[in-house]
């Protein structure tokens, strides 16, 4: 029984982390030129002379950029930049400092946006899970009882 709750917390936190952090998806900006608004949240595609004019100020080889759009101008893209991922597919987390791109440094852009359909959807596949690790394991206590036994007592021999 003391075992019971340190199981049951160490097991919710998946699920847990799973339904607060959500699933995203990358939907492109259509367009010769996508006008995203600030505080969009941006996954963007680094080109080869991107990759190269960028590395003093995000380090070598990056690939893609993500972060949210502080400010645009018909040159330039300023980022605060949340994760980093190299053409090796590493990725590294930044806190939101701020990175200006050049437009002719961005080969796409895509908006990165919660899907509600795809949380929900893997929140009910973990729940499913969930459940089945439970019962599977008896964790909930519902065995039945195997009577009351000897009597641990010695006989009296007197």
């Amino acid at each position: 029984a003391t075992r019971w709750p340190s199981v049951r917390r160490a097991s919710l936190r998946p699920f847990l982390c799973l339904a607060l952090t959500g699933c995203y998806v990358n939907v492109p900006l259509v367009g010769s030129r996508p006008e995203p608004a600030p505080g969009t949240r941006l996954v963007v595609e680094l080109t080869d002379n991107g990759r190269v004019g960028m590395e003093r100020q995000l380090g070598p080889e990056v690939a893609t950029v993500e972060g949210a759009l502080v400010s645009r101008s018909d040159t330039s893209y300023d980022l605060g930049v949340r994760t980093l991922y190299n053409v090796w597919g590493s990725q590294s987390r930044w806190q939101g400092e701020r990175v200006t791109l050049r437009v002719d440094f961005v080969r796409r852009m895509s908006e990165r946006r919660f899907s509600g359909g795809r949380t929900a959807a893997a929140v009910g596949v973990a729940t499913v899970g969930f459940v089945a690790f439970i019962l599977s394991r008896s964790l909930l206590g519902g065995g039945h009882d195997a009577g009351p036994g000897p009597d641990p007592r010695p006989p009296d021999n007197q």
